[in-house]
């Protein structure tokens, strides 16, 4: 892949990213379900999985997984 062809693709990730994100009075968020698709998961048990993981680096990073996964 070109750097320009990579560029264009990251362009195109971030806008899909933004168009899914949702706000309220004290975050941006994005819901799991939304971002299934954008990350080409075509199964919910296989993008759950990866949440799983996800939450697990968070936590052994010292942060609190609540403050980032509802």
């Amino acid at each position: 892949m070109s750097d320009k062809s990579s560029v264009s693709l990251i362009k195109n990730d971030h806008s899909n990213f933004e168009s899914l994100k949702q706000q309220d009075n004290k975050a941006e968020y994005w819901l799991a379900r939304d971002l299934l698709s954008v990350l080409d998961y075509s199964r919910w048990e296989k993008f759950e999985a990866v949440i799983e993981k996800a939450k697990t680096a968070c936590s052994q990073s010292g942060q609190v997984t609540q403050d980032h996964f509802h």
